[in-house]
C-alpha cells in the first residue's frame, strides 16, 4: 500500500513538473489523440516515404521515453514533441496544428471532420519511424 502511495505521488509530481514546461497550447497538444497522421518511413538511400493516414481506432498505450515542447523553433509551427514506443516500433511523434488547408491537401476533405468548430483547426500528428539504437529501452 505505500508502495502504490508513493508511486501515484510520484506519478502526479512528474505530470507537474512535465505541465510546468508547456504553455497552454503545450498542454492542448501533449493532451491530444489526434487522428491525422502523417506516417514517415525511412526507405533508404536518403529517401522516406510519407503516408498520411486518418486514424479511426487509438492505438492505445505507447511507452514515454521522452517529450517537449517547441514553441517556435518549427516548421510546423508550435509542437509538442515525444519519442514512444508502440508494440515493436520506437517513433518520433510531433503533434500541431493544421489549418483546413493543410488538411485538405494532405488528408483530403475528410479531415475536416476533425476541425475544431470554433477555431477551425485540427490537431495532426507527423509519426517517424525510428531506426533501433543499442541505447534504447526494451520491453
Amino acid at each position: 500500500m505505500a508502495h502504490q502511495m508513493s508511486h501515484r505521488r510520484l506519478a502526479a509530481a512528474s505530470v507537474e513538473s512535465a505541465g510546468d514546461r508547456f504553455d497552454e497550447l503545450g498542454n492542448l497538444l501533449r493532451a491530444a489523440h489526434p487522428h491525422l497522421i502523417v506516417r514517415v518511413t525511412n526507405t533508404g538511400d536518403l529517401r522516406c516515404e510519407n503516408t498520411p493516414y486518418i486514424r479511426e481506432v487509438d492505438p492505445g498505450w505507447d511507452e514515454l521515453i521522452d517529450e517537449g515542447y517547441d514553441a517556435n523553433g518549427s516548421p510546423l509551427g508550435p509542437v509538442y514533441w515525444r519519442v514512444i514506443r508502440r508494440s515493436e516500433e520506437k517513433l518520433y511523434c510531433s503533434s500541431f496544428l493544421a489549418t483546413p488547408e493543410e488538411i485538405i491537401r494532405c488528408w483530403g476533405p475528410n479531415g475536416l471532420a476533425y476541425c475544431n468548430s470554433t477555431t477551425g483547426v485540427a490537431v495532426a500528428r507527423v509519426e517517424t519511424v525510428l531506426p533501433e539504437s543499442a541505447d534504447a529501452p526494451t520491453q
